[in-house]
């Protein structure tokens, strides 16, 4: 019992150091604030640049090919078709000069971003039901993207390529997704309303 006794008073005794210590008031001195600079943007080498207009080809051939069955509207289908082979031709162009001028593709946040979203409308397309509603957020779809490789070509591929080859394929590619930009809005403009 005494035992007992001593362990209880001990606990008493802890509890009212506890709350002595918890009423006094503790003055903290101010700290340094510490500042650093945000970190340089990462330098776009030749091999981000071909792993990044590479990205873009595919994934307009992935997207075609998981919606070419369900578009019903024949302008749609027919852009479809066009996507598919051109950036199939694309994807083919951008392996020659790579193994010409042997180059690595590199991936690097931009191009991770661009496979995921295609990735994500790979998955949505594939999974939307067929009719005039998915006609148009195929071709809602087409012009986004290739307005979004426009940019993309314009503000970090062609200032970043450097071997001349790759700078080359990627100007005549530029034209091309211009050209598809174009007539992606026309069949989106065209199509019926829903």
């Amino acid at each position: 019992m005494r035992k007992l006794f001593v362990v209880a008073a001990l606990g008493v005794a802890a509890v009212a150091c506890e709350q002595k210590t918890s009423k006094e008031t503790v003055v903290e001195q101010p700290r340094p604030v510490e500042t650093t600079a945000a970190p340089a943007a990462a330098k776009w080498t030749d091999g981000n640049v071909l792993a990044t207009i590479t990205a873009i080809n595919q994934g307009e051939v992935d997207i075609g090919n998981a919606a070419m069955a369900k578009l019903g509207n024949k302008d749609a289908k027919d852009f479809c078709d066009m996507m598919v082979k051109d950036h199939g031709e694309g994807v083919k162009k951008l392996s020659t000069i790579a193994t010409e001028q042997q180059l690595t593709p590199m991936d690097n946040e931009t191009t991770t971003a661009m496979r995921m979203e295609g990735a994500t409308l790979v998955t949505k397309m594939s999974a939307d039901p067929a009719g005039p509603a998915y006609d148009k957020a195929y071709m809602q779809a087409m012009v986004d993207g290739h307005q979004k490789a426009l940019n993309a070509i314009d503000q970090k591929l062609l200032p970043n390529a450097t071997n001349p080859a790759l700078k080359d394929t990627i100007t005549a590619m530029r034209g091309k997704v211009q050209e598809h930009l174009s007539r992606a809005q026309s069949v989106l403009q065209g199509l019926p309303s829903s």
